[in-house]
């Protein structure tokens, strides 16, 4: 429940001093169907005041069904507070009031506080020698399964994009701009090509590092006979769709060089950064408050399709690491997208077959979503719903640890006009953006999990350019994935 979106920065002296007991506040609760979203704006806005009053998020999951308790609840977060005194002056807080009258009461269905004076364990003696074993912390928030003590699901964040390319070196230019640079060379035979990709045609790769970062990576491919041309130009608002999204120090700099590439007749289309609101933090006062919010800008050129942001107000520690050196100071792909139009059980998949962990979900734009209504050139009353998948490590109530790597999903809703379908041009073989890729624990013991929830087209495990053992599939929703072995 805890985040760091700063409305304010002013710590709060713990009543109680340094000696008084913690105040631990215990939150059980069940949402109401289609609360997540009002569940989502009430972390994210009581996030600065958790942080006013010292308080850490000290644990956090959800219920496992046994014969020995008599409730699982979804929800199960524990807050550490300096003092009870602290943990009653938070929840008696006028700000926080609002928020729990706008967001918490329409999100959840059933909520149980307990709020209790913490003490130092009783620690068993056991033959004389004292037993304090505490094991190790975990933060894992994911669904992956365990087989032998090893991950059969995903394994961190979206691993790759994959970007087919004529011109390798022109390609590797333009995002070294952005920090990233060379880490492997490798080369796929047309006859193993076929068997990975379903493409006639061998293959030379680039991996591209970015940092100390182990997600949000780019891979050029370049097809000795590439089959189309790809997305090119087209706009996002297409099945098939994809792009990268990055957070960066200066968006307006990008958009000089992308006016001056304009003026220049280059294939490039960009939409002016647009101000949004992510991480709600309450109305403050003009010129007086800091304003959290991010201005978003599109950059589409026949290679590559971006989202640039620039925070304002906040920060996330773990949610892109921007490369201060590079050109265009931007991190490695915080999250990357796609595009589906139909009912929401297009998503299931994710979750179900790959592990994910389900964020954000159930948004859906309106007509005041400026942002949303420029980049996706949405028509009146067209309506989409977004749902946010995330590298199984994080932990959605604290967002400073809400890691990126995040598979986000563009839905338009089925009743809408229908969307023209490039899945097509949206696969290995293509140019431009084409293919994503996650890493796995064990590939062999996730094929009959994939098949199971609907995969079709799944390879063999065999080693891709890099000498990597890797799967490739399509889901149920049409896009093509390729799955590589993650290093022991």
């Amino acid at each position: 429940m805890a985040g760091q979106v700063s409305a304010a920065e002013v710590a709060v002296e713990a009543p109680g001093g340094a000696d008084a007991a913690p105040g631990l506040l215990f939150v059980h609760g069940r949402l109401r169907p289609g609360g997540g979203e009002a569940y989502q704006r009430y972390l994210e806005g009581t996030g600065p005041l958790l942080e006013k009053y010292g308080a850490t998020v000290t644990a956090d999951g959800s219920g496992v069904v046994s014969t020995h308790a008599r409730e699982a609840w979804p929800i199960n977060t524990l807050l550490t507070f300096p003092d009870v005194a602290s943990a009653e002056a938070f929840l008696a807080d006028r700000e926080y009031l609002a928020i729990k009258t706008r967001f918490r009461d329409r999100a959840y269905e059933t909520l149980h506080l307990t709020l209790v004076a913490g003490r130092a364990p009783r620690v068993a003696e056991v033959g004389g020698t004292s037993s304090e074993e505490g094991g190790t912390s975990s933060e894992e928030g994911g669904t992956s399964s365990e087989v032998g003590g090893t991950s059969i699901g995903v394994v961190g964040g979206l691993y790759e994009l994959g970007v087919g390319t004529e011109d390798p070196l022109g390609t590797l230019e333009y995002l070294q701009q952005y920090g990233y640079r060379i880490a492997e060379r490798g080369r796929l035979e047309a006859a193993d090509a076929r068997r990975l990709y379903g493409v006639d045609s061998g293959v030379e790769s680039l991996r591209l590092a970015h940092g100390e970062a182990d997600h949000g990576l780019y891979r050029l491919m370049v097809w000795d006979d590439p089959r189309d041309q790809g997305l090119g130009l087209a706009g996002m608002k297409v099945i098939g769709g994809r792009w990268g999204a990055a957070v960066t120090s200066d968006v307006y700099a990008i958009v000089n060089h992308a006016e001056d590439a304009v003026r220049r007749g280059l294939p490039v289309h960009f939409v002016e950064p647009q101000r949004q609101t992510i991480y709600a933090a309450g109305e403050g006062r003009p010129f007086l408050d800091p304003v959290a919010c991010v201005r978003e800008m599109l950059l589409i050129r026949p290679e590559t399709r971006q989202i640039l942001f620039q925070r304002y107000g906040y920060r996330l520690a773990l949610y892109g690491a921007i490369e201060e050196s590079a050109s265009l100071r931007t991190s490695q792909v915080t999250h990357a997208g796609l595009v589906l139009q139909g009912g929401p059980e297009l998503t299931e998949f994710y979750e179900h077959a790959l592990g994910l962990l389900r964020a954000r979900d159930g948004h859906v734009s309106d007509d005041s979503d400026r942002a949303s209504k420029n980049i996706f050139e949405l028509l009146p009353g067209e309506r989409y719903a977004t749902t946010d998948f995330d590298d199984p490590r994080s932990v959605l109530s604290d967002l400073q640890k809400v890691r990126s790597g995040r598979l986000k999903i563009v839905r338009f809703l089925p009743e809408g006009p229908p969307l023209e379908n490039l899945l097509h041009r949206s696969r290995p073989g293509s140019l431009g953006l084409s293919l994503y890729t996650y890493r796995v624990g064990d590939l062999e013991a996730l094929r009959p999990r994939l098949e199971e929830h609907g995969a079709r087209d799944l390879t063999p495990v065999i080693s891709n350019e890099f000498g990597e053992p890797s799967l490739s599939f399509v889901a149920p929703d049409g896009y093509f994935w390729t799955l590589v072995a993650s290093s022991p």
